[in-house]
């Protein structure tokens, strides 16, 4: 268990902000978004959500911005947001 759990939460926050906002700006998945030189982008996602959680008193720890790296620019990765695959399969319902 986190030894602190607003600060786990907000570091949950940046993540999931960072990947719907990413996965839904460029409709794909990670490694599509990485084939098409969007990592620069993913990276400045990440730069630009951690400072919230910073702001309210729970900067992300090294830990959570690796993990947080790590999944969103991995080369060939199929990960999706849920907001992604929620708007995703309201857009094609019949797949």
């Amino acid at each position: 268990m986190a030894n602190d759990v607003v600060g786990a939460l907000r570091e949950k926050w940046v993540f999931i902000a960072t990947s719907g906002m990413v996965n839904c700006l460029f409709r794909a998945p990670v490694g599509r978004t990485i084939d098409v030189g969007g990592k620069s982008i993913i990276l400045d996602a990440i730069s630009e959500t951690e400072p919230a959680a910073a702001a309210a008193g729970h900067p992300v720890t090294e830990a959570g911005h690796g993990q947080a790296v790590g999944l969103l620019t991995g080369p060939g990765s199929a990960f999706t947001s849920s907001l992604y695959r929620e708007a995703h399969d309201h857009q094609y319902p019949d797949r």
